[in-house]
């Protein structure tokens, strides 16, 4: 247990008041769907009386519905996030937990980067600066809350960014091209739509060519790199998107019979599917199956009677909301069509009009409405995107979806980019009957530490009173806790804003007898889900060691605390640093040839170094000792370094004795040829570094070992500074450029909000990009081409 209290900064150093714990809370609000006062109760009655988790835990889940300003950056570049949170059945924008756990992470799922943010009346909003030095390729935003991990990696809210180190438009890449049938599959004589993604290039009107060079159909080209056409293939010919004369990407190979699945999604209240057969198979039984992770939603039986063809209307009242997936699957399970679908309830509408105003600003107005048309008050994420791509201008298929996209315009988009994969809508909410069984992770309030401590011997501290003093700005909070009889300890609740650091200490006077190393542990990163199929073991951060120290969190529980915590020992802690035992090698160097001193039975000069590999000692139980290294001779003087400071290329091993005491040698490293070279053309006859108990080992220890930095709730970057401060101002010709974005637009009553924007000097086609998720569960989102 622990008791915490805020001091002015001025009297941190000279006033150290502990108050007396209160006892650690808890709290939850009442259900949601349930009262409209969205009031807290304590969480700890519920966990004593052993409820039923299962129901706990279907009735609280949470969601995170990410929206980024854009999706395609540069080195350096700010990403900037909203986070909608989403709770129970019925998604409404409300949270239980007050932090927002922020990553960013590679392919390979090792973690670059993380922050954490409050969560206030169910939304959070932050900004990432892109590394400057940074590979060009596929990252991931991730976001979710400590509560989410209850449920496994399927839930994390994923969204994936593109990081290009190429400002102008590079060669024609076919691994940014995406085709998918409308089936999954080209069926002979069948006709199928064909979906196609690219990044950068503008496909209207590429051509669509047979294996003789013919044209057989075009692209129509939507905006954001989405496009489509209309083919009906035939078996014994292939097919090729003509990007150029001399780039030809092929179209999936033919198939002689099979199915294939049409949808419209259009209409609000209900979803028409077409399902074709090839001639052979329409006495064939299947049924037309509605899945979502793994689980049947619905099934109907399709019989061909006297068309090749059978519609089924699907009621979307009937099915929860989500993204299903549709099979034709025959009565053996073999699975011969399948196609993702998004079922929405409770759409908003949301419009957008462009007009100009008399100083030439372009005057964006919205209005959102609800499904029966009355005007819905609420905030909204918006981003207006310059998409710099010079084919985008002459797109025709943006000017018929221009000028405020209606809702069936926008579930037309919707649906293309869900079937290319670059939908941002993920089905992140998992069935009543797939709910774990217990509760491994509490809702979190603050921000937490955990860690280990140890004295200046490294000893462990057991049982033993810590005191902390946290400094961050201009604040300072002083904080004393007791250890368990593992030597650990954890503070939680914590409301600290930007990077703090933390000094360690046992109660005392004398500062550097009382100062506490302390190993700080933190949660295990998660796996990085990016499909069904592929699940990207959990990595360390960057740069960290894999084969860190791993504690369950058991293991920092208090004998004070209640028995009926629910961390379990399957919930794992990570240490983010190991224990230092000795001073830290100078420019972090690792000698080969090293010796430590006995502190107990502690040995001379001349003694340690006979025990050095390489090295003699001649005149040994003399005045004058000198040292001789074999593979160093001719090269030149030997190179004394005391604690980081080299000596002159003149001292003697002599000259070394009389300057220091053997008793304050910690330790002797010698370092010979590619290892000194460090230290320059100085270094050609050896290095010989020398490292002092009392010259730094109490200096680092104070600084390192006894201090700890630690990251607190991250403020997002104001965009507007942003755009303002920015270095760079030239022009990437393919990458997007954001000229406005807001997590926190907000309509009024009339449910009207109006974004002024000074007109772009490039002429580029802008995409408005807008999110909407309000309170009582409604959610909306809209993309908005413009000329």
């Amino acid at each position: 247990m622990y008791s915490i209290m805020k001091i002015p900064l001025l009297f941190c150093t000279v006033l150290l008041v502990f108050f007396p714990n209160k006892g650690t809370l808890h709290a939850q609000p009442s259900a949601p769907g349930g009262d409209e006062n969205f009031e807290k109760v304590y969480l700890s009655d519920a966990y004593q009386e052993q409820q039923s988790f299962r129901d706990s835990l279907f009735l609280w889940q949470e969601n995170v519905r990410l929206h980024t300003d854009k999706s395609i950056f540069l080195p350096g570049e700010v990403l900037f996030f909203k986070a909608d949170i989403l709770t129970g059945p019925e998604q409404l924008r409300v949270s239980a937990s007050e932090v927002l756990k922020v990553e960013f992470l590679d392919k390979e799922g090792v973690l670059l980067m993380s922050q954490f943010l409050r969560i206030e009346n169910g939304m959070s909003y932050g900004s990432i600066e892109i590394p400057r030095k940074i590979d060009q390729g596929h990252y991931y935003l991730r976001a979710y809350t400590r509560w989410m991990l209850n449920y496994g990696p399927d839930v994390l809210a994923t969204k994936e960014v593109f990081i290009t180190n190429k400002r102008s438009q590079s060669k024609f890449n076919l691994a940014d091209v995406v085709l998918r049938p409308e089936s999954g599959s080209l069926i002979d004589q069948l006709p199928s739509q064909v979906m196609v993604y690219h990044k950068y290039t503008s496909l209207q009107q590429t051509p669509v060519v047979d294996s003789k060079g013919r044209i057989v159909t075009r692209i129509n080209d939507f905006g954001r790199g989405i496009g489509r056409f209309l083919l009906t293939p035939s078996k014994d010919e292939a097919y090729y998107i003509m990007i150029e004369e001399d780039v030809l990407i092929p179209l999936p190979e033919v198939k002689a019979k099979g199915y294939t699945i049409q949808t419209n999604n259009l209409n609000p209240d209900k979803a028409l599917i077409r399902v074709e057969a090839s001639e052979q198979l329409l006495k064939k039984a299947v049924t037309l199956n509605g899945k979502r992770k793994g689980q049947t939603i619905f099934k109907k039986e399709i019989e061909f009677e006297n068309n090749s063809w059978e519609q089924i209307e699907i009621p979307k009242n009937e099915l929860a909301e989500g993204i299903l997936e549709l099979t034709i699957e025959d009565l053996s399970g073999q699975v011969w069509a399948s196609r993702p679908m998004q079922i929405e309830q409770n759409e908003l509408q949301i419009k957008v009009e462009r007009t100009t105003a008399s100083a030439g600003n372009e005057i964006y107005k919205v209005q959102v409405l609800d499904f029966l048309g009355n005007p819905v008050e609420t905030e909204l994420s918006v981003s207006l995107v310059e998409e710099r791509d010079a084919a985008l201008s002459g797109r025709s298929a943006i000017r018929d979806l221009q000028e405020g996209i209606n809702s069936r315009n926008q579930r037309f988009i919707d649906d293309m980019l869900l079937l290319t994969g670059q939908s941002d809508e993920h089905q992140n909410y998992i069935n009543a009957n797939q709910i774990p069984d217990e509760i491994t992770y509490t809702f979190q309030q603050g921000l937490e530490f955990y860690g280990q401590a140890y004295d200046l011997n490294n000893s462990l501290l057991t049982n033993t009173e810590i005191q902390m003093l946290i400094t961050a700005g201009e604040e300072a909070y002083a904080i004393e806790t007791k250890t368990n009889p593992n030597g650990m300890f954890k503070i939680s609740g914590m409301q600290i804003d930007g990077e703090a650091h933390i000094i360690f200490r046992t109660p005392g006077e004398e500062t550097e007898e009382k100062l506490v190393k302390v190993v700080p542990y933190e949660y295990e990163i998660p796996p990085l889900k990016l499909s069904e199929n592929a699940l990207i073991k959990p990595k360390n951060r960057k740069g960290s060691d894999p084969e860190m120290p791993q504690r369950s969190m058991q293991d920092f529980s208090s004998e004070s605390e209640s028995e009926k915590l629910i961390e379990l020992d399957q919930v794992t802690l990570v240490a983010t640093r190991e224990l230092q035992k000795v001073t830290p090698s100078r420019f972090d160097l690792r000698a080969t040839r090293v010796i430590e001193q006995d502190l107990d039975r502690p040995k001379t000069l001349p003694q340690l170094f006979l025990n050095i590999p390489g090295v003699q000692v001649v005149g040994l139980g003399t005045l004058t000792p000198r040292i001789f290294i074999p593979r160093a001779a001719q090269l030149g003087p030997l190179l004394w370094v005391i604690d980081g400071f080299p000596l002159n290329q003149t001292t003697r091993l002599v000259d070394v004795m009389n300057l220091l005491s053997f008793v304050d040698v910690e330790r002797i490293e010698l370092l010979i040829g590619a290892e000194a070279s460090v230290y320059g053309s100085r270094a050609a006859g050896g290095v010989i570094l020398i490292y002092t108990r009392t010259g730094s080992d109490i200096d680092y220890l104070e600084r390192k070992d006894a201090e700890v930095q630690f990251r607190g709730f991250q403020e997002s970057l104001d965009f507007k500074e942003y755009v303002e401060n920015k270095k760079s101002k030239r022009i990437a010709e393919h990458v997007p450029n954001t000229l406005y974005w807001n997590p926190q637009l907000k309509t009024n009553s009339n449910g009207e909000a109006v974004i002024n924007l000074s007109q772009s000097s490039n002429n580029s086609p802008i995409s408005v990009t807008i999110k909407a998720n309000t309170e009582n569960g409604l959610k909306g989102n809209t993309i908005s081409f413009f000329k």
